[in-house]
């Protein structure tokens, strides 16, 4: 990461905790600013605030799955345009790939975590972004 740049902060969110701090241990680590919700609700709450880079939110999570989040972070004047990676340890059928890309999501990634493909997948949605 540039250290000319300010580091690029990526919301995180999942109800797994452990899962919530290895995500952000490994973005941190690798120069962004996690910033964590531990419920899609706190989540939202958070982006009345705050204005991410980057999104990255897990499918399966309690009251309010994954899918169901991006469309109603997309229906927020701060998540209209911010890139989201939708992630989960489940493998998805194209069914739900599908349905996760017409929500709104801009990658899906179907893998337990291996720090350098998440960080791959961030570096290329964030370069979308710039260019």
């Amino acid at each position: 990461m540039d250290s000319a740049q300010p580091a690029r902060t990526v919301l995180v969110i999942d109800d797994d905790s452990s899962m919530l701090n290895v995500l952000s241990l490994i973005l941190e680590r690798a120069g962004f600013l996690p910033r964590k919700a531990s419920h899609p609700h706190e989540a939202l709450k958070l982006l009345e605030e705050l204005k991410p880079d980057l999104i990255i939110t897990d499918l399966m999570m309690p009251d309010m799955n994954g899918i169901d989040l991006i469309r109603a972070i997309r229906r927020l004047a701060n998540g209209q345009a911010v890139p989201i990676l939708l992630r989960s340890y489940r493998i998805l059928d194209q069914k739900h790939v599908k349905e996760a890309l017409e929500a709104g999501a801009n990658d899906v990634m179907q893998t337990v975590v291996v720090p350098r493909e998440l960080l791959a997948r961030v570096q290329a949605l964030l370069n979308d972004v710039k260019g």
